[in-house]
C-alpha cells in the first residue's frame, strides 16, 4: 500500500490559494502554519492552501479575493507585512 504526499484541495483553493501567495509574495520556507493554526509540518504554501481550504469550507459564502486576503492577513502583526 502506498501513501501519498499530495494534499487533496478543491480547485477553488488552489485557484485563489495560488493567487494569495503570489500577491503577498509568500516565500516557500516555513513558519506561517504556526501563525495560521494548522499543522506544522506544513511549508509556507502549503499552510497557506490549508488555511484557505479550511477557511473556505467555514465561509462558503465568501468568495471574493480581496476579502481572503484581508481575513487571511488578520493572522499576523500588522509589523509583519506593509500592504502596498
Amino acid at each position: 500500500m502506498s501513501i501519498s504526499n499530495e494534499l487533496w484541495l478543491s480547485r477553488k483553493t488552489k485557484i485563489l490559494g495560488y493567487n494569495l501567495i503570489k500577491q503577498l509574495n509568500v516565500g516557500m520556507g516555513f513558519g506561517l502554519a504556526g501563525y495560521l493554526h494548522v499543522n506544522h509540518c506544513y511549508n509556507n504554501h502549503e499552510a497557506v492552501l490549508v488555511w484557505l481550504e479550511h477557511f473556505l469550507t467555514e465561509n462558503p459564502e465568501i468568495d471574493n479575493f480581496n476579502s481572503i486576503k484581508t481575513e487571511f492577513l488578520k493572522y499576523f502583526p500588522e509589523s509583519s507585512y506593509v500592504i502596498a
